[in-house]
């Protein structure tokens, strides 16, 4: 038996190194990951009394840096379970997420959306780490739905931080 402890640890530290020296992240940006987890209680879109849900998300600062869901068909409970990062984005961002019922025909139909500050995001992490909380869709057809979203927020924000930082152990 040769020793295991060894080489799980200096990938680590490489991968540590490697995003500290990202050029690709402005001074002061802010990475934001976005577990989409399910929903629940959708608006029924189509006349067969159920949707094909599908969320679509972005941040405030790049509304055209889109991340898309999978499709569940015939759902008013989908579960997704996918989770997707955004690189740069601003302390003062906020993320969209966007339940849309796929239709073959026709334009999708927004089922309702909601909108999470980066702040919030962050504050979510801190006092529950990644595991989802559920949110309230709102629009005009958004009815009873809900989305159980979960984030990740590095860094966090620095009054964040400071609340956070007494209940680590």
């Amino acid at each position: 038996g040769e020793p295991e402890s060894e080489p799980a640890t200096a990938p680590a530290k490489e991968a540590e190194a490697a995003s500290a020296g990202d050029a690709g992240a402005s001074p002061g940006s802010v990475t934001v990951k976005v577990h989409v987890l399910e929903a629940r209680n959708l608006t029924a879109a189509d006349s067969d009394g159920t949707s094909d849900p599908y969320a679509v998300l972005h941040l405030s600062s790049d509304a055209s840096a889109t991340q898309t869901t999978k499709t569940v068909s015939s759902s008013l409970n989908p579960e997704w379970g996918e989770v997707f990062a955004f690189d740069g984005g601003r302390e003062a961002d906020s993320v969209t997420v966007c339940v849309y019922d796929y239709d073959y025909i026709g334009r999708d139909d927004p089922i309702g959306e909601v909108q999470i500050s980066v702040q919030d995001a962050a504050r979510q992490f801190v006092a529950y780490g990644a595991e989802g909380r559920w949110h309230r869709l709102s629009g005009e057809d958004a009815g009873e739905g809900e989305v159980r979203l979960g984030f990740e927020v590095d860094p966090l924000p620095a009054d964040i931080q400071r609340q956070g930082s007494a209940a680590e152990t």
